[in-house]
């Protein structure tokens, strides 16, 4: 299994911006790597969510990521 190697980059507007704060960082990851995946139709759910957002279905689970730093 190949490991997910996390790259702190914003794209603003096609513009690459380096992430240098430990914050920013953090944040980023939490916002791409948090989140719950749908067992039956595949889709993204909150971190919150109880049953998915498209087929009601109450079969989820978390996103598989590992973090390197």
């Amino acid at each position: 299994m190949e490991e997910y190697i996390f790259n702190p980059v914003i794209h603003l507007k096609d513009k690459k911006m380096p992430l240098r704060d430990a914050t920013l960082i953090q944040l980023a990851q939490k916002r791409r790597l948090y989140y719950k995946i749908c067992r039956e139709c595949g889709s993204r759910n909150a971190p919150t969510a109880e049953k998915c957002r498209k087929c009601r279905s109450y079969n989820l689970r978390w996103k598989k990521r590992e973090i390197k730093r």
